[in-house]
């Protein structure tokens, strides 16, 4: 109490440090709700006002408040977590995110199960000629049950671990125009992205080996998904396995070795 008044006072205990590199640890949620335009890093386009950046923040994009967002300027990042709520303008175009221009950016979500979110009826979009990425961690985990779309240029959705983001019956993904690059990374052989049965991926012109290349299996597709090929450099064949399979586009794809084809 303070002054006989019966009133509670509440102190903020951080404290602030000379070291250009250090960050706030508080854990915190912050949604978005652009006051000043699109850009990221503005903190007042943040609910509450997001002022230092730390790598506990919890970032919400709500469709209720803000459908069909368009973010800028992301730089590259470390937080807990990304998540989409309350069906970010399921029907149209969804939040769209896009970089920071000076050199790739990644957005590393480290805050365990879901860190990253795309509930039903959500979709986001990673979009622009600059570089994109979303890292799930090791450790953490992501769950896609709405839609991802890549486009523009490069960008990718990459886990640390063995099916570290699941894309859930009734779920898509699709690269489309302008989008090129692996869309999710190279290197590993743990597969670190799953289609479920059910779930659908879209892989248009411009995109490349859906695996990873030679000796990466980056992406594993469980019977019961459907993949759907108009790029024939995004098909991959030997020793691959799909869910469904289509092959558009009126070309010509070609196979080495065995493809087992599940459904």
């Amino acid at each position: 109490e303070a002054n006989g008044t019966g009133a509670t006072v509440v102190f903020n205990t951080s404290i602030a440090t000379n070291n250009p590199n250090s960050q706030a640890t508080t854990a915190a949620t912050y949604t978005w709700a652009p006051a000043l335009g699109g850009d990221w890093t503005i903190p007042a386009n943040w609910t509450p006002v997001r002022l230092i950046p730390s790598v506990s923040d919890t970032l919400v994009i709500d469709g209720t408040t803000t459908p069909g967002p368009t973010i800028t300027n992301i730089p590259s990042e470390t937080d807990a977590a990304l998540r989409l709520i309350n069906g970010v303008n399921g029907a149209g175009s969804g939040a769209t995110l896009s970089a920071l221009t000076g050199g790739a950016r990644t957005l590393t979500l480290t805050g365990g199960a879901n860190a990253l979110s795309v509930p039903s009826l959500n979709i986001l979009t990673l979009s622009g000629a600059t570089e994109l990425d979303i890292n799930v961690a090791n450790g953490s985990t992501g769950a896609v049950g709405g839609q991802i779309i890549a486009l523009g240029g490069v960008h990718k959705l990459t886990g640390n671990a063995a099916a570290a983001i699941t894309f859930a019956s009734g779920s898509f993904y699709t690269t489309s125009t302008g989008f090129t690059g692996n869309p999710f990374g190279t290197g590993l052989t743990t597969g670190p992205v799953v289609f479920q049965s059910g779930s659908s991926a879209f892989f248009n012109a411009g995109c490349g080996d859906v695996f990873g290349g030679s000796g990466s299996t980056e992406v594993t597709f469980d019977a019961g998904s459907t993949e759907t090929f108009s790029a024939t450099a995004a098909f991959s064949t030997a020793g691959r396995s799909y869910g469904n399979v289509s092959l558009t586009g009126n070309q010509s794809y070609s196979t080495t070795g065995s493809t087992t084809i599940q459904n």
